[in-house]
């Protein structure tokens, strides 16, 4: 296991060599928050501190230090991790009686516009933290999720440049990711390519999570319940977003994307009156599949 302190700020080689003594990756011995507190007198301040806090997070089989220590060490903890996964155990402190046993789900977001890379492994590393980190601060008593979700109805902006066939995606800017024909030929769409090489890259680092395509939530109707609520609070909603926008996009903004039904581009419009009809000014807008018409998405 390798740790380096945050910015590089060991205070010398040798005090790194010293952590690094008690821990190989080779040997497959991991140091324990424990042992670097006891065994390190030579870690100071925040490199000592952030030497703990990620130890934490591989210590949460409990074999090498017992639970009531660890998570002693992970409420004190300064890392980011710990902070975060602090705010979410004091919301659930807040939920009435009622409440309690719920399970606590995080998401991590990715838009597959292009191929996976560290940035795409580094949004769910991260979610993964805070998660662990949660799962220490509350003795793994709470059942949690990790959800990496794929926003693959987003419309296709520019052509990557590590991608085959640019001239035939150029054809399809616009279009929702799952509507432009696969560049590589081995899936039905690019965003189902995209998305089935983000499932692969995380299996190969091992991730605990569940995969949600928005094309199938939305064709599903898993959303329905929550775009009639917004068509309910519309006026509330848009009252909370427009003071947060500029002029120009205040001037188009709409929680709906509409979708041509001729060229299936998503397209960046303003809000219009829609009396529901399959005809009318509304047709082929996303939230048409709030009504049942999975062919307009």
């Amino acid at each position: 296991m390798s740790i380096r302190c945050q910015q590089g700020r060991w205070k010398n080689q040798e005090q790194q060599n010293q952590y690094a003594s008690h821990g190989s990756s080779s040997s497959g011995y991991v140091p324990t928050a424990h042992k670097i507190t006891n065994d390190c007198p030579q870690l100071k301040g925040e490199c000592r501190a952030e030497a703990q806090s990620l130890a934490i997070l591989t210590d949460m089989d409990g074999t090498t230090t017992a639970g009531a220590a660890l998570r002693a060490l992970a409420e004190q903890s300064n890392a980011w991790p710990f902070e975060e996964a602090r705010k979410i155990v004091a919301r659930l402190k807040r939920l009435p009686p009622e409440a309690s046993g719920r399970e606590v789900v995080f998401e991590t977001g990715y838009g597959p516009s292009g191929l996976p890379h560290i940035g795409t492994f580094g949004e769910v590393a991260r979610t993964t933290m805070v998660r662990h980190a949660f799962r220490v601060l509350t003795d793994d008593t709470v059942k949690t999720r990790l959800i990496a979700f794929s926003d693959d109805m987003d419309g296709l902006r520019k052509v990557p440049d590590n991608v085959p066939n640019k001239e035939m995606v150029a054809q399809h800017l616009g279009k929702s990711l799952t509507r432009v024909p696969d560049p590589f030929g081995t899936h039905p769409s690019f965003g189902e390519h995209n998305n089935a090489r983000l499932m692969a890259f995380l299996d190969a680092f091992g991730f605990d999570y569940e995969f949600m395509s928005s094309t199938q939530c939305y064709k599903s109707g898993r959303f329905d319940s929550v775009l009639l609520r917004m068509l309910e609070r519309f006026d509330k909603v848009m009252g909370i977003m427009l003071p947060s926008l500029r002029e120009e996009r205040a001037s188009t903004y709409s929680p709906f994307l509409p979708i041509d039904p001729e060229t299936n581009v998503v397209l960046q419009a303003g809000t219009a009156s829609c009396s529901g009809s399959r005809t009318g000014p509304c047709a082929g807008w996303r939230l048409a599949s709030i009504t049942k018409w999975p062919e307009r998405i």
